[in-house]
């Protein structure tokens, strides 16, 4: 090696250290992010659907239907569908729970290491809904997601609340309550 190359190496072994001890805070975000108090408003006239976010979480449209949008922030994510349904949507409350029944058998078997927590029928928006929480391994990483089914019209809604689990129960606290207040869903789904 030359003593040129040599005596470069050897500076930069040893500012390398003394960089990586300082008091001040590092400017990379090192755990997971909390989600703004500040609200952006998403418009998705083609799905028929409008709803808040915090400000800070990065949104997409998606262009291929059902998917209407995915929004991250570090790791959690919200990701929304629109799906136009030819069957009967439930009209009622024993209609409601029938689908439900339906909704968590169908879910458990698209996927074996799904793991429900809990599901229950509710309304959002003023229609009749359904929400899981439960758990799924995407990759390596073991994931919640609190998915809530919206009917209204002729459409299904599906929101998915997700996250690594560590993280799950401050991202949901923050998103799911802003979600469930400011959704609004037409059930006119228009093509393409």
């Amino acid at each position: 090696m030359r003593p040129r190359l040599i005596s470069c190496a050897v500076l930069v072994a040893g500012v390398l250290p003394v960089a990586g001890c300082s008091d001040a805070e590092s400017p990379v975000a090192t755990g997971p992010l909390r989600p703004s108090a500040q609200m952006q408003t998403s418009d998705f006239p083609r799905a028929g659907m409008k709803l808040k976010l915090p400000a800070n979480m990065q949104v997409n449209r998606q262009v291929r239907p059902p998917a209407v949008l995915r929004a991250n922030l570090a790791e959690a994510f919200v990701s929304a569908y629109a799906y136009r349904r030819a069957e009967q949507l439930p009209r009622n409350a024993r209609e409601l729970r029938d689908a439900r029944r339906r909704l968590v058998r169908t879910t458990r078997g698209r996927d074996a290491g799904y793991r429900l927590k809990r599901s229950r029928t509710t309304e959002i928006d003023g229609a009749r809904a359904i929400e899981l929480v439960g758990e799924q391994t995407l990759g390596r990483t073991r994931l919640r997601i609190r998915s809530l089914h919206v009917y209204r019209g002729v459409a299904e809604y599906v929101i998915e609340v997700g996250s690594p689990r560590r993280g799950f129960a401050r991202f949901d606290r923050s998103v799911t309550p802003l979600i469930e207040r400011t959704l609004n869903v037409t059930g006119r789904i228009r093509r393409g």
